[in-house]
């Protein structure tokens, strides 16, 4: 398997949220609280568009969309419990062959069940050993397609790169942060009061999936627009991540993956990793509803003979018709 197939899908697996903090008495404020009700429902279009390039060659250039459906199935004082329903894709995602495509049929529908507090902080998905074991399942299928024409050797080092990842997706924070991502971005503004006059700069901390210390990012927050008539509003999120931190954490991956510490240091050596992150939100902050994000993360990475890049994009999208 080439260098490349690893170090690009590392660069999607820290997730940036936004951070809750607290503005002086004496700024205009805007206040994000949920004001939803049981039997809530809303529509949304997501869009996942991933680009790789390798020596300034686009060697993929994927688009996969779909409908979900977000329902409030209880309110009560303490929070909410949410339905987060989609069905994907997944055959033509993967570049699943037609004659192979029966087995991920059983993988197409997806309820997500998920609570937040009472002002609509995302708390944790309920249901998600559940949806772990079909992660699993579904991770062994693809493993087991995708190596069926490989080398026997080459089969075992797939096993073993795709390692980390499968126990990721086993653990409830690896779910939720890596692979509904978009549940993060739409309750990430919620719970906070935010200045809406001034830009406002931090440091924060993204969880590192693969064990070790957190990933410290240099971040501003700002507003680009306030519509206090409709209770709606535009703010952007950037953020860079620490070079040395992201150095220590595709450390830790070779390590997981099998390498010993001296190829880890030697593969590592003078290279290079810059990730930023763009993310644009727009929302009704009452009654609490995004219209649309759009997040894009922009990764590079240079390391012995290996120079690649990678765009993500994720757009979530109301549908009002």
């Amino acid at each position: 398997m080439k260098k490349n197939y690893w170090i690009l899908f590392l660069l999607t697996a820290i997730q940036p949220v936004v951070t809750s903090a607290q503005t002086p008495h004496n700024s205009t404020k805007i206040n994000f609280i949920a004001y939803w009700a049981k039997g809530d429902v809303y529509r949304f279009r997501v869009t996942k568009t991933k680009k790789k390039w390798e020596k300034d060659q686009l060697i993929k250039d994927q688009k996969n969309a779909y409908i979900a459906r977000f329902e409030v199935i209880d309110s009560t004082e303490k929070g909410y419990k949410i339905k987060w329903s989609y069905k994907n894709n997944l055959s033509k995602q993967l570049s699943i062959p037609q004659e192979l495509r029966d087995k991920f049929t059983k993988y197409k529908f997806l309820d997500v069940i998920y609570t937040t507090n009472e002002y609509g902080e995302f708390q944790g998905i309920e249901n998600w050993r559940e949806i772990s074991k079909m992660m699993e399942e579904m991770m062994q299928e693809i493993i087991k397609v995708a190596g069926a024409k490989l080398s026997t050797d080459a089969n075992i080092q797939l096993k073993k790169i795709m390692t980390p990842f499968l126990v990721m997706y086993k653990s409830k924070q690896g779910l939720e942060q890596q692979v509904f991502k978009e549940l993060a971005f739409i309750h990430s503004p919620f719970g906070a009061q935010y200045n809406v006059v001034d830009s406002v700069q931090y440091e924060d901390q993204l969880p590192n999936l693969f064990g070790g210390a957190p990933i410290k990012a240099d971040a501003s927050l700002y507003f680009q627009s306030v519509d206090t008539a409709q209770q709606r509003c535009i703010m952007v999120q950037q953020l860079k991540l620490n070079p040395k931190d992201a150095m220590q954490m595709m450390t830790n991956l070779l390590k997981k993956m099998g390498l010993t510490a001296d190829k880890a240091k030697n593969i590592l050596k003078n290279a290079q990793i810059d990730i930023r992150d763009h993310c644009k939100m727009e929302f009704y902050y009452y009654p609490g509803i995004p219209i649309k994000i759009t997040s894009q993360r922009d990764a590079i990475v240079h390391m012995q003979d290996f120079q690649g890049r990678q765009r993500d994009i994720v757009t979530i999208e109301l549908i009002t018709d």
